[in-house]
This record gives C-alpha cells, structure tokens and sequence, in this order.
C-alpha cells in the first residue's frame, strides 16, 4: 500500500519532467494594468445641441463652412440651403453631418459661416 502510494505521488513529479516551464519574471503587478481609460456617462435625457456642418466645396478645395445650431433638426436643412443659396457657380455643397453636443449657451437657431480666409459672420439668428 505505502508503495502505490509513493508511485502515485512521484507520478506528476516524473510526468512534469518532459514538460517545458515557463517561468513568468517577478514584475509588480502595476507593471501590467491597462491604462485608465475615460468614464463616460451614460446618454441621458435633456437639452441637447445639434450642430448641423456643411462644406461648400470648389474644384476638391473647401471654399466656406457653414454650422447650424439649434435644438431642433429642421436646422440640418436650413444649413443646408444656406450652402446652396450662398454657394458659387460651380461649386457643390455636402450633405451635411451633424454632431449632438451637450446642452450649451449658445444654441439659439442660428448658421455660422466660416470663410476660406478664416473669418466668420452668423448669417441667420
């Protein structure tokens, strides 16, 4: 009995012999944690922006930029025949994308139109 009991514990030890370890470093813990990542709040409801952008675009070159604001989603059209009212002979305006932003001051139904030099002017309030 003290026999088989002595071959069936030296049984893994003589099986493990063939095996290949691999030995892991003694490295803290730290070492591999993922970085912190961004806790995002969940979507809730509430007052929400939504920026309507359009590009009034010229031989592949972006001639003017026109931002809608407004808390409504008619403002996606809007931006959109503002482009197509404003835009010159042979050019062609995008569709528009559209960003929902937080609930900000300044989301009062108006278009902003930014030129290819860099100024701007609000064309509808």
């Amino acid at each position: 009995m003290l026999g088989l009991l002595k071959s069936i514990i030296a049984l893994p030890i003589s099986g493990s012999k063939n095996k290949k370890i691999r030995q892991v470093g003694c490295n803290a813990v730290t070492d591999y944690t993922p970085p912190p990542t961004k806790n995002d709040s969940e979507c809730e409801l509430g007052s929400y922006c939504i920026r309507a952008t359009v590009y009034n675009m010229d031989g592949g070159e972006i001639e003017s930029t026109y931002h809608g604001y407004s808390k409504n989603m008619d403002i996606i059209k809007k931006t959109e025949n503002a482009c197509e009212y404003r835009k010159n002979h042979g050019s062609t305006c995008t569709e528009a994308t559209i960003s929902f932003l937080g609930d900000v001051d300044n989301c009062q139904n108006h278009i902003v139109l930014k030129n290819k030099d860099g100024s701007f002017r609000v064309i509808q309030g």
